[in-house]
């Protein structure tokens, strides 16, 4: 994912985030009491794996990229004498 230079919405959040932002990796700045993107960021990439910040990023700016499934393989019950059974 990456927030352009021009359309990002950074002007939604309070001036007050904008040392958080810069904490993260973003390259912003405050101009007339607003926070500005100095350059093109990429947040992430596919099929690479999120750091911390990289969620934290996405998170702020409501942005869900990743999804969880799981495949169940075997189920145990309790009836069957305690026993796993393949799927």
């Amino acid at each position: 994912m990456c927030l352009p230079k021009i359309k990002t919405k950074i002007s939604r959040f309070p001036h007050s985030i904008e040392a958080h932002l810069r904490s993260l990796g973003m390259p912003t700045q405050l101009k007339y009491g607003k926070i500005e993107l100095l350059s093109d960021y990429v947040v992430c990439t596919e099929g690479q794996q999120l750091t911390v910040d990289q969620a934290q990023i996405l998170k702020l700016f409501d942005k869900k990229y990743s999804t969880f499934k799981m495949v169940p393989s075997c189920a145990w019950s309790k009836n069957d004498g305690g026993r796993f059974k393949v799927l």
